[in-house]
C-alpha cells in the first residue's frame, strides 16, 4: 500500500501540474507569425518539455490563424498528457488492489457439520 500510494501521489502531482498548466494556454496572446520564435523561446528556457513542443504541428496554417492553432496544439497535447496520467493512475489501482485480493489470507468459516471449510 505503501508503494501504490507512492505512485499515485507521483501521477497526481503530474496532472494537477498539467490542469494548472493547462490553465496557463488560455493567457497566450501570440500575434500570428510568432509561434516559431515563441516556440523556440519556450524550448529554451524550459527544456524539460521541448520534446513536447516538437511534437507541435504549425506549418500548416495560415498567418491569421498561427496563434489559434498553436494554443489549440498546445490544449490537444495537455490533453493527451492528463488522460495518460488518469489511465496509469487507474492502471495502478488495479494492480494494487489484484495484489491486495492476492496477499489477504483466505478466511475460515465454521460449517455447522463440524466441518471447516475455506471461502
Amino acid at each position: 500500500m505503501f508503494i501504490l500510494s507512492i505512485f499515485l501521489f507521483a501521477q497526481s502531482a503530474m496532472l494537477a501540474g498539467a490542469i494548472y498548466a493547462k490553465g496557463y494556454v488560455n493567457n497566450i496572446n501570440a500575434a500570428a507569425g510568432q509561434a516559431g520564435q515563441i516556440k523556440q523561446k519556450i524550448s529554451d528556457e524550459y527544456p524539460i518539455i521541448s520534446s513536447y513542443l516538437n511534437q507541435l504541428n504549425i506549418t500548416d496554417v495560415s498567418a491569421g490563424d498561427t496563434a489559434i492553432a498553436f494554443i489549440k496544439e498546445i490544449k490537444s497535447i495537455i490533453n493527451y498528457y492528463i488522460m495518460r496520467r488518469i489511465l496509469w493512475m487507474a492502471g495502478f489501482m488495479m494492480t494494487g488492489m489484484a495484489v491486495l485480493r492476492l496477499c489477504t489470507p483466505r478466511q475460515r468459516r465454521y460449517d455447522y457439520d463440524n466441518n471447516w471449510d475455506l471461502e
